[in-house]
């Protein structure tokens, strides 16, 4: 005689519970990836918006592609006056489009996915000095950054800050152990 008569029912409520934690793990990471994507967007320095708009989320391998945001010619006045002061860290119509072109990407998630940040705007080289046309490659450089940017997108960020913020950002918003990096604020 067996001694749990209704084990096909127990076995599909362990069966539901294990499904139900997997979508409550799933959907935190990813919120975490959200809020990385977020913090990378908001931080990237602007001139034209290319490289704010063009971070890419890569889901199961690194998305490399890049897609012309502004031309000079858009923020360059008719008398050739420089506007580019309009655009800015954080400025809101390139972070736009690069969360909600990102959003698909995101909500394609599946356990298991290695999810990749990229960005492959490109600038020149700075006669030399960046050592790659690869705009956010040069800036990882303190250095560089604190000498290229103009005030308006100072201070900078490098992409392992913005990861570690946003991590921790993630981490005390949803109780999960966090690395104990300052107490750093963020504007959504």
């Amino acid at each position: 005689m067996p001694l749990v008569k209704n084990l096909p029912q127990i076995q599909g409520g362990i069966d539901l519970w294990i499904k139900r934690v997997d979508e409550t793990w799933l959907a935190e990471y990813k919120d975490l990836v959200r809020s990385i994507l977020g913090r990378l967007v908001r931080q990237t320095p602007q001139w034209t918006g290319n490289a704010a708009a063009n971070w890419n989320v890569g889901v199961g391998s690194p998305d490399d592609s890049y897609t012309v945001f502004y031309d000079e010619s858009d923020i360059a006045g008719d008398d050739g006056d420089d506007l580019s002061s309009t655009r800015h860290k954080g400025h809101s119509t390139a972070v736009s489009r690069a969360l909600r072109r990102n959003e698909a990407r995101i909500a394609s998630i599946r356990r298991g996915d290695k999810v990749f940040f990229t960005n492959a705007a490109q600038g020149d080289d700075d006669m030399g000095r960046a050592g790659t046309t690869y705009y956010l490659e040069a800036l990882q450089n303190p250095t560089y950054w604190a000498a290229k940017l103009r005030a308006v997108n100072k201070p900078y960020e490098t992409v392992q800050e913005s990861l570690i913020f946003a991590y921790e950002r993630w981490g005390r918003k949803t109780g999960r152990a966090s690395l104990g990096v300052g107490g750093e604020s963020w504007d959504e």
